[in-house]
C-alpha cells in the first residue's frame, strides 16, 4: 500500500500542471520512472523486512530485483511517455462534453 500510494499522488500533481505537449510527455515519463522506482524499492524491501532478514540478506534481495526493476521502470516510462498525454486529452474532452 505504501508503494502504490505514490501513483495517485503523482497523477494528481501532474494533472494540475499546465505544460506544452513536449513537457507533458517528458513530465509523464519522469513521473512513470519515479513512481515505478519508488514502488519497486518499497515492494522489494517489504518481504525481507517482514521476514526478518539481516542487512546482508536485504541487500541481496534488492540486488536480485534489479533486472526486473529495470524492465518494469523502462516499460512504464515508455507507456507513460506514449499514453499519458493522449489519455488525459481524451478524459478532458469527455469531461468538457458533459
Amino acid at each position: 500500500m505504501i508503494g502504490a500510494i505514490a501513483a495517485p499522488i503523482a497523477g494528481s500533481l501532474w494533472g494540475l500542471l499546465k505544460m506544452n505537449r513536449w513537457w507533458q510527455r517528458t513530465g509523464a515519463l519522469l513521473c512513470g520512472v519515479l513512481v515505478t522506482t519508488w514502488y519497486d524499492i518499497v515492494t522489494n524491501l517489504a518481504y525481507p523486512l517482514t521476514a526478518g532478514f539481516d542487512t546482508t540478506q536485504i541487500w541481496v534481495t534488492l540486488i536480485a530485483g534489479i533486472p526486473f526493476a529495470i524492465v518494469h521502470i523502462g516499460s512504464n516510462a515508455l507507456i507513460f511517455f506514449l499514453l499519458a498525454v493522449p489519455l488525459q486529452n481524451l478524459i478532458d474532452r469527455r469531461h468538457l462534453s458533459r
